[in-house]
């Protein structure tokens, strides 16, 4: 799983399971406080990060063992579903404006939902279009936006030498 901290470093957030549910949790680091503890409707809650602003975070949620992207309004609940397939999706991430989700999935032409390949797609929130980001072989995967204040490049790892290293994409 993954953790995120948000953007003034007070507070991490994360998924855990309590009372046999996934939930996602807003933790104070000072008051060694639970903040916010939210259940969305899935079986499993993976791979959250919590947005810049610390209004919205995103999140794997796995339903009859069929993972999907969602997005979550924090203050009230409101989950959107964001991938709606039987594919498998990791790796969330929002832009700092909060106006893209890029992700990672295997999602490919030839419907092979088996496929160890995976690719970042990007979501525009606003127009609801969807475009895949890379094309490379292996596993592109761990995306996150380069700097705050632009949405124009993404770090992220590949494998497609055959050795996993960090690379930038200019959107």
């Amino acid at each position: 799983n993954r953790l995120s901290f948000t953007a003034d470093g007070k507070k991490i957030f994360f998924s855990a399971r309590s009372q046999g549910k996934d939930r996602l949790i807003v933790f104070d680091i000072e008051k060694r406080t639970i903040v916010k503890r939210i259940a969305p409707a899935v079986d499993m809650v993976m791979m959250p990060r919590i947005s810049l602003d610390g209004k919205y975070a995103v999140f794997v949620g796995a339903t009859l063992g069929v993972t999907d992207v969602y997005r979550i309004h924090l203050e009230t609940g409101k989950t959107d579903k964001i991938t709606d397939d039987n594919f498998s999706e990791k790796d969330p991430t929002l832009s700092a404006d909060a106006k893209y989700i890029v992700y990672s999935s295997n999602k490919n032409n030839e419907g092979n939902l088996e496929s160890a390949t995976y690719h970042l797609f990007e979501k525009n929130l606003e127009t609801h279009e969807t475009r895949q980001l890379t094309h490379e072989t292996g596993k592109q995967t761990s995306a996150q936006f380069y700097e705050n204040k632009s949405n124009d490049k993404i770090l992220f790892v590949s494998n497609h030498t055959g050795i996993q290293n960090i690379y930038i994409l200019d959107r």
